[in-house]
């Protein structure tokens, strides 16, 4: 986003932050006032289903996410 001239808020690299660490499910941005912002997260036991449901509640408005999947292949 920096390289469209968009600034991303602090809390922004701080909601993704914890994604990674695993303190939250999910973390959701948009574009407000010319700047990214979080507009949600999840708490570590929130399923996809809950992320689904908050990404949808302003359908018009476009976000962008970060989830942390949790999937297991043949080996375990």
């Amino acid at each position: 986003m920096v390289s469209a001239g968009i600034p991303v808020a602090k809390a922004c690299v701080d909601g993704y932050q914890k994604v990674k660490m695993q303190k939250h499910k999910y973390a959701t941005y948009a574009i407000e006032k010319n700047e990214v912002v979080v507009t949600g997260t999840g708490e570590p036991d929130a399923t996809y289903e809950d992320y689904e449901a908050k990404i949808r509640e302003n359908p018009n408005t476009p976000v962008f996410c970060t989830f942390d999947l949790s999937w297991k292949n043949d080996e375990g």
